[in-house]
């Protein structure tokens, strides 16, 4: 089997037919993977020729500058590219089975005990944000499902928060879309204290908005949650903690007082248990 077209060439028709189906963060990471360090190294090689050897080279550059998770992510794309070149018949293995995956250990996220999240809770009862911080601590909503939130998405009657949306900004685009799985796409509980803070927020918002965080009417940005929430850790007087902490705070908590792991999956909308655990 020969196929003459370079890897760039293929690449860049695999990422033009399959990028209507995909996330648009995925195909950020796709573009990302491919143009930066893909097509530099093995782009001119023909795509019959590439070998586990050229794969290497390329993922050479991120290992030595320490950056395995990129290099993961890497070789993730061309494994994916290559599969579905096999399919098609254009080559009769794909190299990228052949190379392990780089080794990739994730830093722990900081989380607070209980006692600290208390105290940041009464700390920040007055602050604007106070609803965004319940509903992290609470209901353990994502940064993206915090600034997603709408009015229509919470029912005072039945007292229920609906996650059905959630912004994103990829390369420079914000993005409203729907949960990443189907298990992303709960209904939770709102607490007594939740609920007043939320009427009381609706009843403040002097511009009419459909979010429910928002500044000056508009959709509050990712940048200015995590800011406000560095600010609201200083003067409550506790650790910081990146603002996704806030949702690991939930689901430690949630362990403690006896809660099951599958429960405690619905409720943060993990599609696997494993992910939870």
């Amino acid at each position: 089997m020969s196929c003459q077209q370079s890897v760039a060439s293929y690449l860049s028709d695999w990422l033009e037919i399959h990028s209507p189906g995909l996330a648009p963060s995925t195909v950020a990471g796709y573009k990302r993977s491919i143009t930066l360090h893909i097509v530099p190294v093995c782009g001119t090689v023909p795509l019959a020729e590439l070998s586990p050897l050229h794969i290497l080279k390329a993922l050479a550059p991120l290992r030595a500058a320490g950056h395995p998770r990129a290099a993961q992510l890497v070789l993730i794309t061309l494994r994916a590219a290559l599969k579905d070149a096999m399919r098609l018949g254009l080559i009769d293995h794909n190299p990228a089975d052949l190379v392990a995956l780089p080794a990739h250990h994730a830093r722990r996220l900081g989380y607070w005990g209980v006692d600290q999240m208390r105290a940041f809770l009464a700390a920040t009862q007055g602050d604007a944000l106070y609803p965004a911080w319940l509903l992290a601590l609470c209901c353990g909503l994502r940064r993206g499902e915090l600034l997603g939130l709408r009015w229509m998405d919470v029912d005072f009657g039945a007292h229920i928060v609906h996650v059905r949306n959630q912004r994103v900004r990829i390369e420079g685009v914000t993005y409203d879309r729907p949960p990443k799985s189907e298990a992303g796409r709960r209904d939770l509980a709102i607490s007594p204290p939740l609920e007043e803070a939320l009427r009381a927020l609706r009843k403040q918002q002097r511009q009419l908005s459909p979010y429910v965080l928002t500044r000056d009417g508009q959709p509050l940005t990712a940048d200015a949650l995590r800011y406000a929430f560095r600010r609201a850790c200083a003067a409550a007087g506790v650790p910081e903690i990146p603002l996704h902490g806030l949702r690991h705070s939930m689901a430690s908590a949630a362990i403690d007082a006896g809660c099951e792991l599958r429960v405690l999956q619905a409720l943060l909308g993990h599609a696997h248990l494993s992910t939870t655990a």
